[in-house]
């Protein structure tokens, strides 16, 4: 029901992502969260495609999320996530977005720099 646990499962091995589905089954936290398997494994393509996750109403009302992935040479080191008001997501999701690969961006870059 999170957009960061729908970026941990679409940038995850598929082993992993199979086996953590296998063991929690999909269970209605609001009226939008997405209970139905295919449509759930269709987003999760769609986040993997898009590089980015979203969670309108499906994990708390009134609330829309978006998280994208930090990834260092391909490997999903972590997801960073920005929540607010329903209304405000989605006057300013584009603007979430944007702020959130730019520091993903930075995030890495940075630990690159400090691993030298």
């Amino acid at each position: 029901a999170r957009a960061s646990g729908k970026v941990l499962l679409a940038f995850a091995p598929a082993e992993e992502r199979e086996r953590y589905l296998a063991s929690h089954p999909l269970e209605a936290v609001t009226p939008a969260t997405i209970i139905d398997r295919g449509r759930l494994l269709a987003e999760i393509a769609a986040v993997a495609e898009e590089g980015y996750a979203t969670d309108e109403e499906e994990f708390c009302e009134g609330v829309g999320c978006l998280a994208v992935p930090v990834r260092d040479d391909g490997l999903l080191v972590a997801a960073y996530t920005v929540s607010s008001p329903i209304e405000r997501y989605r006057e300013l999701r584009g603007r979430y977005l944007e702020d959130l690969r730019a520091a993903a961006r930075a995030a890495v870059e940075g630990a690159r720099r400090k691993a030298e």
